[in-house]
C-alpha cells in the first residue's frame, strides 16, 4: 500500500512538473499535448551535420544552448518524464527524414551501465531512439551494445578526462549489419560515440554516423 502511494505520489508530481514546464497545448500549432510537439520542434530546431573524430557524420536536432532543447533534456534525464525521449526521438525523426529521404536507419542507442539505467529506470537513448523509428519509414531499433563498465558522468569531467573514462567500455552482443546510426541525447567531445563506434567496427560494421539530440561545441 506504502509502495502504491508512493509511486501514485510521484506521478503526480511528475505531472505537475510536466504542466508547468511544458503547458498543455503547443505554442506552434497548438495541438493538445506538451508546450512544443515534435513537429514544430523539428521545424524551429537549428539542426546542423557536426563532426567528431572517428564518426562519419552527426546530426544534431539543434545545439544544447538552445533554452527549449536544453530545458527538455534537463526534464527528460533529471525530471525522469519519459514521454518527453518520444517528443524529441520524433522531432530529430522529422529532421532526418528531411536530410535524408528515402533512408531505413538502423537505429543503435548508447546504452547506459545497468546499475545507472536501474537507477534511473529507463535509458533515455532508448526513449529517443524508439521516437526516432515511429516517424521514420522502415527504422529499426536494436540494443546491440552492452556498457562493460561503470564509469563516471561524462558531464562531471573536463575534456582530456572524457576519452580515457569511457575507452573500451562497450561490447557489441551481435553484429548489427554494415551501416549504423548510434543514437544519444548529447555529443560533446564525441568520446562516447567515438568509443561506440570502435566497439561497432571491430565485429564488422562498415559505417557508424550518428543522431542526437544537442551537441556542445
Amino acid at each position: 500500500m506504502l509502495k502504491e502511494r508512493t509511486k501514485n505520489s510521484f506521478t503526480f508530481v511528475k505531472e505537475f512538473f510536466v504542466s508547468s514546464v511544458f503547458p498543455l497545448h503547443c505554442v506552434g500549432c497548438d495541438a493538445e499535448g506538451m508546450g512544443l510537439c515534435a513537429r514544430c520542434l523539428a521545424y524551429g530546431a537549428d539542426s546542423e551535420m557536426v563532426s567528431r573524430p572517428g564518426v562519419a557524420q552527426i546530426l544534431a536536432l539543434g545545439p544544447h544552448a538552445d533554452p527549449i532543447v536544453q530545458r527538455a533534456i534537463h526534464a527528460l534525464k533529471f525530471g525522469y518524464i519519459e514521454s518527453i525521449g518520444d517528443v524529441l526521438g520524433r522531432a530529430l525523426g522529422c529532421v532526418f527524414i528531411e536530410r535524408f529521404p528515402g533512408v531505413s536507419p538502423v537505429l543503435v542507442p548508447i546504452p547506459l551501465h545497468k546499475k545507472r539505467e536501474l537507477m534511473r529506470d529507463f535509458n533515455q537513448a532508448q526513449l529517443i531512439a524508439q521516437g526516432i523509428a515511429r516517424v521514420v519509414p522502415g527504422a529499426m531499433v536494436v540494443d546491440v551494445l552492452s556498457r562493460t563498465k561503470e564509469t563516471q558522468a561524462q558531464a562531471t569531467l573536463g575534456r582530456s578526462a572524457r576519452q580515457k573514462n569511457v575507452e573500451n567500455v562497450f561490447s557489441v552482443v551481435r553484429p548489427p549489419g554494415r551501416s549504423v546510426w548510434l543514437v544519444d541525447d548529447v555529443v560533446t567531445t564525441g568520446a562516447t560515440v567515438q568509443s561506440a563506434t570502435q566497439a561497432l567496427i571491430r565485429v564488422g560494421v562498415e559505417q557508424v554516423s550518428g543522431l542526437v539530440v544537442a551537441h556542445e561545441a
